[in-house]
Parts: C-alpha cells; sequence; structure tokens
C-alpha cells in the first residue's frame, strides 16, 4: 500500500470508479461537511478538476459502464433520482435516466453490461431493492430481506456480494450474495463485527472491503476479504482509520480516495496492490 496522491482539499463520501489506468471521484462532502459538485480525475499521481455536476452531490455511487462514467443517486438537503452519465474524454455531465424513487446511500456494482444499485435512503424509509439498470432501463432485480444503507459491494464470480451496511436497528454483520442468473438473495457468511460506511472493490477475485464504522461510530482500520464461500479473512490495515471512502478496482489494485478519519475528511489518495491482500 502506498500514497498515490493528493486530492485539492479534503473529500468524504465521492462517488467513484475506474475506467482503464484513470479513477475519477464525483462529488461528495468537504471540511465543512457540505456537498460539492466536482469531478476529479486522477490519473497516477496527478488529480485534476476535469467537470461539474449539475447539482452538489454526496452519498451517491458510481460505475464504469459501457465507456461511460455513470452516478446513480446522492443527495443534498434531498435524496435524488437522477441518473448521469460523465463523458470521460470532455468532462461533460448530462441525466439519462431516473430511478423509481430517489435514493441516496446507495453502493453499485456492475456485472457485463449492467449495473445493480443496492439499497438506499429513499428520504424517508431504507430501500430493500436491488435495482438492475441496462441499456437505459431501471428494473427492479430482486429485494434484500431488509432494507440497508451504507453497503460495501462488489461482482465476484458473477454474482454481486453485499457486506454489512447500516438496517433500522443499526449496522449490520450480514453478508448476501445476489445471483442475477436466478434473481436469488442468499446469506452466506457474517462479518466479525458490525460494519457500515465501508467500500469494496476485487483483488485477484476476492471482495476486498476497506475500512468503515462499527457500533462505536469511530473509523476502522481493518482491510477484510471475503472468500467464495462468505469466510473473512484479515487482509490488513490501512495507514489511518478510515471510512466512506470511494474505492474502485483499477487492474490489480484498489484506488482509495479520500474518505473520513477521527478528525474530519482526509485529501489522501491510496493504491493497494493485490500483493498486499490475504487470498482466502
Amino acid at each position: 500500500m502506498h500514497h498515490l496522491a493528493r486530492l485539492p482539499a479534503p473529500l468524504q463520501d465521492p462517488a467513484v470508479a475506474a475506467q482503464g489506468q484513470v479513477a475519477y471521484a464525483l462529488g461528495g462532502l468537504d471540511a465543512g461537511d457540505s456537498s460539492v459538485s466536482t469531478v476529479l480525475r486522477v490519473a497516477g499521481g496527478s488529480v485534476t478538476s476535469i467537470g461539474q455536476l449539475a447539482l452538489p452531490t454526496h452519498d451517491a455511487a458510481a460505475a464504469d459502464l459501457a465507456g461511460g462514467i455513470y452516478l446513480f443517486g446522492g443527495g443534498h438537503l434531498t435524496s435524488y433520482r437522477t441518473i448521469e452519465r460523465l463523458d470521460p474524454s470532455r468532462g461533460t455531465v448530462t441525466t439519462v435516466a431516473q430511478l423509481p424513487v430517489p435514493l441516496s446511500d446507495v453502493s453499485v456494482a456492475v456485472d457485463g453490461t449492467t449495473a445493480y444499485i443496492v439499497g438506499g435512503y429513499t428520504g424517508s424509509s431504507f430501500s430493500d431493492r436491488i435495482l438492475s439498470f441496462t441499456k437505459g432501463a431501471v428494473h427492479i432485480a430482486a429485494h434484500l430481506p431488509e432494507g440497508l444503507r451504507y453497503t460495501a459491494v462488489a461482482t465476484v464470480d458473477g454474482s454481486v456480494v453485499i457486506a454489512g451496511g447500516l438496517s433500522v436497528t443499526g449496522p449490520t454483520t450480514n453478508i448476501y450474495r445476489f445471483s442475477p442468473t436466478t434473481g436469488a438473495v442468499t446469506r452466506i457468511g457474517v462479518l466479525p463485527h458490525p460494519l457500515m460506511h465501508a467500500s469494496a472493490g476485487v483483488l485477484d477475485g476476492v471482495m476486498v472491503i476497506v475500512g468503515g464504522l462499527g457500533k462505536a461510530l469511530g473509523p476502522r482500520r481493518q482491510i477484510l476479504a471475503l472468500g467464495r464461500d462468505g469466510s473473512v479473512h484479515r487482509a490488513g490495515l490501512l495507514p489511518q482509520p478510515l471510512s466512506d471512502a470511494g474505492v474502485a478496482t483499477q487492474g490489480g489494485r484498489l484506488i482509495v480516495i479520500g474518505g473520513r478519519n477521527v478528525t474530519g475528511p482526509v485529501s489522501s489518495v491510496l493504491s493497494i496492490r493485490a500483493a498486499q491482500s490475504t487470498t482466502p
């Protein structure tokens, strides 16, 4: 693990996606806990601003899909319904579709040409839906056993793995697997402790969960690796406790952009290599 770059300013809750050797961070919260509209490009050790979202946004989710970077939901004073597309070559952002309901605090994973938007908050209730987005259309793909916000998700072996999150009773330990083929949602394991506000990616075919918050609400330093059978292994430690980071898989590494430590948002951009994680 090493420090790759530094953001122009501290940032937490950005929506992050990688395309090739470039990562993009859209929106987030600044050091004053205000939503921002900045679109940042992270390439190597360089960070540049390439555009602006239509509205200040945080707690959205981003994915590389069909040559564009798509932004799902998020919010500022209210939750948003919008699905937006960033054209990386031009830095322009356009609205391309609408979610069935407003959703912030969402997570997203991609399988082929389809993005799966998991859980979230409508502004009045916790969502238990897994939504599919493909070719500009949104459908309900499945329902979780409970409404969840702030989950860690990743696609492993063609299934979407959903770990932790905030339920109406507090942070959870549950690990679920959603099969796009059958539409089934199955509980496959438990985390060693309740966890929410964590982020995830995939290294060497293994889901890796970065940081997060537990019941005590303080950020955590741990990096966890999830086996295909739902088993959980400790894979390392972050340089500092961190929650609400933007994480994307980029080849053989994870890019960790921003986040929040014990004192507030941070400006670090970290790189975690596959060799640094423990493969279950």
